[in-house]
């Protein structure tokens, strides 16, 4: 549940900073070559700009759409760990004596939970000051 949220954040923040999947790069479309041939300048740049507004577009709703898809995922994730948990905590509450964790184990089980978050926080923090620095870095250039 952690990851896919996080996941959803680091993308948002990677939108932020301009820093966006390697595969928005390959989503160029080559211009057409008659744009190339046109002999008016004011015509040709006119094509030209109305390409790359076209491209931009393009770009901004895939973002949109990978956002979507991943608040989707992060909410998917989320219910699938609570429905877990409170599935855990029923088959507990029966008391069927073969299967029963003990208080200790089930609360080692969630700091386990809530180690896995925190390292996932951590990481994600490294990965939010890289495009931080990334960007101060490309400022100054």
């Amino acid at each position: 549940m952690e990851k896919s949220k996080l996941e959803l954040a680091l993308l948002k923040q990677r939108i932020t900073h301009n820093h966006l999947p390697t595969s928005f790069d390959k989503l160029e479309i080559s211009i057409p070559t008659p744009i190339h041939t046109i002999m008016d300048t004011e015509t040709a740049q006119s094509l030209k700009g109305r390409y790359d507004k076209i491209l931009q577009r393009t770009k901004v709703d895939m973002m949109q759409v990978y956002v979507e898809a991943a608040e989707v995922r992060a909410n998917q994730c989320r219910l699938q760990f609570n429905n877990a948990i409170n599935k855990l905590k029923e088959n507990e509450s029966t008391h069927l004596s073969d299967r029963t964790l003990t208080k200790v184990m089930f609360d080692i089980m969630i700091k386990r939970f809530n180690n896995i978050s925190e390292h996932l926080v951590s990481v994600y923090k490294l990965k939010l000051r890289a495009f931080t620095k990334l960007r101060t870095e490309k400022k100054s250039n």
